[in-house]
């Protein structure tokens, strides 16, 4: 009991005591200090002085009675945070960067006794965080939020509220701009959200010191979805055919979709339909980027629209029109015949329904005899109609009389041929019947005249009537009577009665044929010859004559036949004489150099006058006249103007003293073609040169109304090739004309200047090979050049093109065959030469000769084009002052006149597409051309083969001339084994590009396939039909064999091509010699050209090409049935379809002239000139590519040099022993020069190549073999 009251008391006094202290505490004063978070704060204790520093045991420092620093004499400071500590000198309390738990009274208590002062610390700081924001609500554009703030009151109040936003889970918190709201209301709309987004937010509270750190962000929300608000961006629209339409797009951002992206929807009509009639295309996957619309009408604009869609509905459009592709146009309608005449047929028809294009043009096709012809209305305007009902009108004209057509209408687009209109048949009107043949005219003794005659040779359908006329000679008029014939009237006799006796009469006969169509209207005849017989008194069967000037006529046209034919072969003579000379002396230029001066400028106009002998310049118009007179009498004129010019050039003495330097005469190709001194060109000194040459042998030559629009110089030696290509650049040339080979005759005329391929350079000039073009008359490089020291600041100027037009044609004596190559190639290459560039380099071997004649044709073209005159004359003259034996023989002087000649005849002969199609109804100019194309006449000398009597049997209507025959390999001992009736013709890519033959006969067949082996031949086109009587199958069936002494053939595979309408049949070939197989492909296409599918023709020709090219380069031989026009049509279109895809141009003219100056006879009327033309009128707007199929590349072979004509007469044993010894590959004929070429292949191991040269002149004793 006492030890509890003790324990009582003991307590009681305890907090007795504590409330003292209490008491006490309570009494001390407060002072506040308030401090900001994050400040150093010093607290001093008030309860020492400097007395009592000294005598302190110990010190601490309380916060709200928590000991926080403890001090004790002697003994380490004890610190509850290092934040807080002591200060050893005065014993403050150091506070560092205060923070909210620093708030508090604090006291400072010294030798355990109680504190003096109270020191209550406040702290301001940034708020707390509020709580995580809840949302409430939200659309699809706002959110509605909520949020919680608990603030400490002794704190800076909150006085805004930060709203911060995000878009989807792991996005910047910055992506939307901050959002302050009142503090006094924690809650907030956020607006202008995007629909169907992931969102979510938080919130920051501010007070007077800052911002609090976020509060935790609220939980992720996603807004509700909206119709899309994104268009699709169209990337491509345009057709893909006449029905079906391609798109192609990017789609919108994706957060323009709201919504969940299903995909795409396409709406489309056309649009002059109503909208209300759209179509709908759901594409319900979104990564799908593109779509093709089908199933669309032909050549119509449709509106298209793209939209997106989600769930809530489809976007706004994107929208575009596009047209579908032209398509092929209906049949037009109603084809109907209006009138007939017997050669024309007038047809109207409606347009198609569905024309399915622009520019709708029509083509007409009307077919007799399985022969189609085409007319095109738009070519021929005065012959349209077009009434106001929308009727066309059309005459089909130079129809056969009393032939039945298929006529059919096709619409065209330009890129289509529509479907063709139902056919009609309509047969031609009778054509007048040609003249009876009058076979007896006699008087009989009662005065009558017995007249009998045959029915004509041509008429039609029927003849009707006979109309005989005849009148005494005291009669001024005929008298006439009609009478009725039949079919069975072959022929027929009658007597004319009642007439007067002693007296002399005419008689006349006509025929007649009553129109089909109109029964009173008679086409009637010609009459025939009047015929005149006398009756007298007891006469006789008497044969009637013809008046006595007819027979004068005949006798005359014999006596002038006979004495034509004797000069004409005086003229053969002399100019085989001349040839002879010139041949013997063309490569051996004058001796006699020039040294004159030249005159400055010359006039063409102005006429001249030498020794009293004036030269007139001629016009166009007198300028054949004043050739013909020249070509009078030998020659003579041509001869008196040469010799002229070459005495002036002996007077004339213009110096050459740079050409004479020792240092330049290694320079000179030839010692006696110099370089004028007052002409020359000059090369400029090469930089870092030591030694200066400015020397070449080239001089400028003025051209027409041009001063130094040519150089002419020699062909480059390999010591000027650098001076040459210096000129070049230096003389800014664009264009280089070469017209000589390297080799010609065995002789090196010029050296190769350029390379061969790639890269060469040249001194200081680099030439890169970039292209050659080689065509059968010329080649085209294409060259780049640079100059390898210009400086650095000039290389933009340091390359150039540079285009050398060769010449590859000229033969190695005398002058070319024909104008038309020469002058096609001038006109060509001197077009080609741009406005601004320098003048054409021109160069043959000494450039002289052919140097010259090229000028002057240049000049003189020129010269007709702007002043119809001309004056070569005087043009020569000049430029002789300029470069020395210009034009060198009187042949090229003569050359010159006879092309200018044909240049007037033909003019340009070039003719795009639509020239040939606005001519090609042109009768006139079809009539004109044929005269000009068929003016040449073939002399029996020309076909002497061909007429021999063993080989006439061969022969079907065409003969082959001497010169473009092709030769088989002789029987040695056996004449005309050689002949067969076969010619080579001249293609686009080669002179011996094809050989026209005609089918063979039955006794031509073996000869045939001889000539296939002995040309490489391995493509075949027969053009004709077989049949069982005279134009027989002349290949082996299957199973079956040809074989001959030299060669075994077989058929291997045939078939139908399954695309078009032709047979192709392939066959072994085998060499008996040596066991060789070739495979050989006929192309048969009895029905080429078939004019109604256009694009059948051309692909046709596409496949002749490809069989070609893919074996070998042996020609491509055609065949119709005579060797004529089918057969030349095919091979001129062909080079022409090459033409016309290399320069946009086909020269008609020029193939078509050749073609016939080569194998006469197989151009029969001008509808064979029309029928190329019309052919090409449908070439179709993009090439075929047959220029790719029949690329080739120049090669240069030193030791091939000619071919001759005369293999197989001066050397048949020669040549049989060559051509029997197994090795031959390959031989060339029929060159122009005397020599033989055999190319063979070596029989070494090296397999290198042989070449056996013959001369005419040439035994086995002096054959030169080159390897």
């Amino acid at each position: 009991m006492n030890l509890f009251i003790s324990l009582f008391g003991l307590l009681l006094c305890g907090l007795l005591c504590e409330s003292v202290k209490t008491l006490e505490a309570e009494k001390r004063p407060v002072k506040k200090i308030v401090a900001r978070a994050g400040t150093n704060l010093t607290l001093p204790c008030d309860a020492l002085n400097e007395k009592s520093i000294s005598r302190i045991e110990k010190l601490t420092w309380k916060l709200s009675q928590t000991i926080i620093v403890k001090y004790t004499d002697g003994k380490p400071l004890e610190h509850q945070n290092r934040r807080r500590f002591l200060n050893a000198k005065n014993f403050s309390l150091h506070l560092h960067s205060v923070q909210l738990s620093d708030r508090g009274d604090y006291t400072c208590h010294v030798n355990e006794k109680s504190a003096t002062d109270v020191v209550d610390l406040i702290v301001h700081a940034i708020p707390e965080p509020p709580n995580r924001p809840m949302i409430t609500s939200f659309t699809s554009r706002t959110v509605n939020l909520s949020w919680s703030m608990i603030q400490d009151p002794k704190n800076e109040q909150v006085v805004d509220f930060i709203l911060e936003t995000r878009i989807g889970e792991s996005g910047d918190w910055d992506q939307l701009p901050q959002i302050y709201a009142n503090s006094s209301i924690t809650s907030y709309q956020m607006t202008e959200l995007r629909p169907f987004t992931i969102y979510s937010f938080r919130v920051l509270a501010v007070n007077s010191l800052g911002i609090s750190p976020p509060s935790k962000e609220s939980y992720y929300i996603v807004t509700l979805r909206e119709v899309p608000a994104g268009k699709p961006t169209i990337t491509t629209a345009h057709n893909t055919s006449s029905s079906s339409i391609y798109l192609s797009w990017k789609p919108p951002p994706l957060d323009t979709i709201f919504g969940e992206f299903l995909g795409y929807r396409i709406t489309y009509h056309a649009r002059d339909v109503k909208p209300e009639y759209i179509n709908e295309i759901f594409v319900r996957d979104s990564s799908v980027e593109n779509h093709e619309i089908h199933d669309l009408d032909t050549y119509t604009q449709y509106l298209i629209s793209i939209h997106v869609f989600n769930p809530e509905g489809i976007g706004p459009a994107t929208n575009i029109g596009v047209m579908t592709d032209e398509g092929v146009p209906s049949q037009p309608r109603n084809v109907t015949v209006h009138e007939v005449t017997p050669s024309s047929i007038r047809i109207s028809w409606l347009e198609p329904e569905k024309p399915n294009g622009p520019n709708l043009i029509y083509r007409i096709y009307y077919t007799f005899l399985n022969q189609t012809l085409l007319a095109m209305p738009k070519n021929d305007p005065e012959n349209v109609a077009k009434s106001e009902s929308g009727i066309h009108y059309y005459t089909l004209k130079r129809l056969r009389p009393y032939t039945e057509y298929k006529i059919v209408v096709v619409a065209i687009t330009p890129r289509y041929d529509g479907n063709a209109s139902t056919p009609i048949f309509q047969r031609t009107d009778v054509a007048a019947p040609a003249a009876p043949i009058l076979t007896n005219l006699a008087c009989q003794k009662d005065g009558t005249i017995y007249v009998k005659w045959k029915r004509p040779m041509v008429y039609y359908n029927t003849i009707d009537f006979y109309i005989i006329s005849f009148k005494a000679s005291v009669w001024d008029f005929y008298r006439q009577f009609q009478i009725n014939s039949s079919a069975e009237h072959i022929e027929i006799e009658l007597k004319i009665p009642n007439l007067t006796m002693n007296e002399m009469y005419e008689v006349k006969l006509q025929a007649a044929s009553l129109s089909i169509f109109s029964p009173n209207k008679l086409q009637i005849s010609e009459a025939t010859s009047p015929k005149q017989i006398a009756l007298q008194p007891n006469c006789e069967h008497i044969e009637a004559s013809q008046r006595k000037g007819f027979v004068h006529n005949y006798d005359f046209t014999i006596i002038a036949t006979i004495v034509l034919s004797c000069f004409g072969f005086m003229m053969v003579v002399l100019v085989f004489v001349l040839w002879r000379k010139c041949f013997h002396s063309n490569y051996y230029y004058l001796d006699d150099p020039n040294n004159s001066q030249s005159s400055p400028n010359v006039d063409l106009e102005v006429p001249i006058n030498i020794d009293g002998d004036i030269h007139y310049p001629v016009s166009v118009e007198d300028f054949p006249k004043h050739v013909a007179s020249l070509h009078a009498d030998g020659d003579i004129g041509f001869s008196k103007e040469y010799e002229i010019i070459q005495n002036e050039s002996i007077v004339d003495e213009h110096s050459s003293e740079h050409s004479q330097h020792c240092d330049n005469k290694s320079k000179n190709r030839y010692l006696n073609i110099i370089a004028y001194d007052h002409s020359r060109v000059q090369l400029r000194k090469v930089p870092g040169q030591k030694k200066e040459n400015d020397y070449i042998n080239a001089n400028f030559i003025d051209g027409y109304r041009q001063s130094k629009a040519f150089i002419g110089t020699q062909g480059p030696l390999p010591s000027t090739f650098d001076g040459f290509w210096r000129m070049i650049w230096e003389q800014r040339v664009t264009i280089i004309v070469m017209i000589t080979n390297l080799v010609e005759r065995g002789r090196r005329k010029c050296d190769m200047y350029w390379p061969r391929e790639g890269t060469e350079t040249y001194g200081v000039i680099q030439v890169k090979l970039v292209k050659e073009e080689v065509m059968s008359t010329y080649t085209v490089r294409t060259f780049t050049i640079r100059h390898t020291k210009l400086k650095k600041k000039k290389q933009f100027a340091a390359e150039k093109y540079v285009y050398q037009y060769h010449y590859t044609n000229w033969p190695d004596h005398g002058t070319p065959d024909h104008p038309l190559p020469v002058l096609d190639f001038v006109r060509k290459s001197s077009t080609a030469n741009p406005k601004d560039a320098g003048p054409i380099v021109v160069h043959c071997s000494a450039g002289v000769g052919r140097t010259g004649t090229y000028i002057v044709l240049d000049a003189m073209l020129k010269q007709i084009e702007h002043k119809r005159l001309l004056n070569v004359f005087g043009f020569l003259r000049h430029i002789r002052t300029q470069r020395n034996f210009l034009v060198q023989t009187e042949e090229q002087y003569i050359f010159i006149h006879d092309a200018l000649v044909e240049a007037i005849a033909s003019c340009n002969t070039n003719l795009t597409i639509d020239q040939i199609a606005a001519r090609e109804m042109d009768d006139e100019y079809m009539d004109e051309q044929f005269k000009l194309i068929t003016s040449f006449v073939p002399k029996e000398i020309h076909i002497a083969s061909a007429t021999k009597q063993v080989n006439q049997v061969k022969n079907r209507m065409i003969f082959p001339l001497e010169g473009s025959r092709a030769h088989l390999t002789p029987k040695p001992g056996m004449d005309g084994t050689d002949f067969i009736n076969a010619s080579w013709l001249f293609g686009f890519r080669r002179l011996r590009d094809f050989i026209v033959s005609q089918h063979p006969l039955s006794n031509t067949i073996k000869d045939f396939w001889q000539m296939i082996m002995d040309h490489h031949v391995q493509t075949i086109v027969c053009l004709s039909t077989v049949d069982d009587v005279s134009f027989l199958q002349f290949w082996p069936n299957e199973n079956e064999t040809i074989e001959t002494d030299y060669y075994r053939l077989q058929l291997s595979t045939e078939g139908d091509d399954e695309q078009y309408d032709y047979v192709i049949k392939k066959f072994k070939i085998q060499s008996i010699q040596d066991g060789t197989e070739m495979d050989v492909r006929m192309l048969y296409n009895p029905d080429w050209p078939n004019l109604s599918n256009p694009q059948c023709l051309y692909d046709f020709l596409v496949k002749m090409h490809e069989r070609s090219n893919g074996y070998r380069n042996g020609p491509i031989v055609v065949m119709d049935r005579y060797g004529g026009a089918e057969a030349a049509t095919l091979c001129v279109v062909s080079s022409l379809a090459h033409q016309i895809e290399y320069d946009k141009t086909a020269n008609i003219y020029m193939y078509a002239k050749l073609y016939h100056n080569k194998r006469p006879g197989i151009w029969q009327s001008p509808n064979d000139i029309a029928m190329i033309h019309k052919i090409l009128a449908t070439f179709p707007p993009s090439g075929f590519e047959l220029l790719k199929h029949t690329a080739l590349k120049t090669e240069f072979d030193d030791s091939i040099v000619t071919a001759t004509p005369d293999l197989y007469s001066k050397t048949p044993d020669l040549f049989s022993k060559i051509c029997s010894n197994g090795s031959i590959s390959n031989h060339l004929s029929n060159g122009n020069g005397n020599t033989i070429i055999v190319k063979m292949k070596h029989d070494g191991e090296n397999g290198d190549l042989a070449a056996i040269v013959v001369t005419s002149g040439d035994t086995m004793d002096n054959l030169m073999m080159t390897k």
